[in-house]
């Protein structure tokens, strides 16, 4: 699960990329023994390894880039306040000092390299790729133990944190539609949960954690310092998705598809034979189709992934001088 680099080298001067967030790993590696299978934990690297994608210096100033809205969440042990409105950002210090974890939900929208990093990523996993902001203060979490529904890579950009990774869930895999009810234990405060953990350690800046949609984890931090990451949320294209869209563009082509089925099918002895009838006419011509409808599905799952929103503006810039008619 874990990877140690030798010799690391910090990434300040230099466009971060794919490869450099999975190094020393090749991609190959990554999706041959990683992807969808294990977690994968990378350390060893120098503390300013993200300094050219991000810093804590910048968490302040993006709350100015535009009103954060629903955006900005604050979370303590699983309770979510409400959205502050309007913002005070004088409330949100309060909070923070209290134990309350600062969430900044698309923060990519706020951010150009943090932008270009989730385009770079999607030309890599071929899919949609977003990032969130997690800010904890020291003695505390934000959630307690859960699961994605979609693949996760965290970076560790300032101050540490401690991470539960337990085994996956039931189903394996799990999509949206997916209960996240969890057992009980995993709930329970620490060292009282009894689900066996696969690992626990400490993220400090420049790691990288890899998991898996589906696997169970949970994060605090330590009375001495606060915790600072971005997670990047991997939204994947499933096979049951690609098929479903390819059915979809189906029937926009083939006027028979778009038909109703025959009244009574699941309980009229006829109307079931002729249901048959009409499934097996479907069945073929689907089969003789089938290249042409999921080009046409991978299409429009790309067109939709690389629509990336327009940066938030920054409306600092209304009160610089150097504006000033």
């Amino acid at each position: 699960m874990q990877s140690k680099i030798q010799n690391p080298k910090s990434k300040i001067e230099q466009e971060f990329a794919f490869a450099d967030l999975i190094a020393p790993l090749t991609a190959t590696t990554f999706f041959d023994k990683y992807w969808e299978k294990q977690p994968l934990l990378i350390t060893g690297r120098e503390p300013d390894y993200y300094a050219n994608l991000f810093t804590m210096s910048e968490v302040g100033p993006l709350l100015f880039r535009g009103q954060p809205g629903e955006d900005l969440q604050l979370a303590k042990d699983h309770e979510r306040l409400p959205p502050l409105q309007p913002f005070d950002p004088l409330k949100v210090r309060q909070l923070y000092h209290a134990g309350y974890s600062i969430v900044l939900n698309y923060v990519f929208r706020r951010h150009e390299k943090l932008s270009l990093f989730c385009r770079s990523l999607e030309d890599s996993f071929h899919c949609t790729v977003g990032a969130n902001l997690y800010l904890t203060p020291r003695n505390s979490r934000g959630f307690k133990a859960h699961y994605d529904e979609h693949d996760v890579i965290v970076l560790q950009i300032d101050g540490t944190k401690k991470w539960y990774v337990f085994d996956h869930c039931t189903p394996l895999l799990p999509g949206k539609g997916y209960s996240k009810v969890l057992p009980a234990e995993y709930g329970q405060p620490l060292p009282e949960a009894q689900p066996p953990l696969q690992q626990e350690f400490w993220l400090k800046p420049g790691d990288c954690l890899y998991l898996p949609r589906g696997f169970v984890h949970m994060a605090h931090t330590g009375p001495d310092t606060h915790s600072l990451h971005l997670t990047f949320g991997v939204h994947s294209l499933s096979w049951g998705q690609l098929i479903a869209s390819a059915f979809e563009a189906l029937a926009r082509h083939y006027e028979p598809w778009r038909h109703s089925v025959p009244p009574g099918f699941l309980h009229n002895g006829h109307a079931w034979e002729a249901g048959q009838e009409q499934a097996a006419g479907l069945a073929q011509v689907l089969f003789e189709q089938l290249d042409t409808t999921l080009n046409e599905a991978l299409a429009l799952n790309e067109a939709g992934f690389r629509q990336r929103p327009e940066l938030l503006p920054d409306y600092r810039s209304l009160f610089d001088d150097s504006n000033t008619p």
